[in-house]
């Protein structure tokens, strides 16, 4: 988690640097390229956030008292447990930095980067039921006389 932590930080500090970036000149083309550069680098670090989020929470999911009771984490049920359990934490997180961005208080660049965080937060929902389908669609295949041929 503590790799997401920084992922998530990292990505905070790209939306502000996005905000406050100046290229020093008249070029407008190397201003761009600047500014699509640090934007590139922002939505990257979102992605890293949301990949290292997912595979913490399957690795807590692999320990012995998870599987204990979900049995193992790549069966097809435990996968969409922990679908289900992250789309949980990100609408309570999402809440919660929506009521934050809500504040008379916070900046503009604090706003911005909370956008981000809840747009990575949308990430890993999405990567978190993909892979749910994806083991439903292995399984499914499986059972067919072309296995490989529905898995396309």
């Amino acid at each position: 988690f503590a790799l997401a932590v920084a992922f998530a930080v990292l990505t905070s500090v790209m939306v502000c640097f996005l905000r406050r970036c100046t290229v020093r000149g008249n070029d407008e083309s190397c201003r761009f390229i600047v500014r699509r550069a640090i934007l590139v680098m922002q939505n990257s670090m979102a992605m890293a956030f949301a990949w290292s989020m997912l595979y913490a929470a399957k690795w807590v999911s692999s320990t012995p008292r998870m599987t204990s009771f979900l049995g193992s984490p790549n069966t097809i049920s435990s996968r969409i447990v922990l679908a289900l359990a992250i789309s949980l934490f990100a609408f309570v997180l999402t809440r919660a930095l929506a009521l934050i961005v809500d504040m008379e208080s916070t900046g503009e660049d604090a706003d911005e980067a909370l956008f981000s965080l809840i747009m990575a937060l949308g990430l890993l929902v999405g990567f978190s039921w993909e892979q749910a389908f994806d083991a439903g669609l292995e399984a499914i295949s499986t059972e067919t006389a072309h296995p490989r041929l529905m898995q396309l």
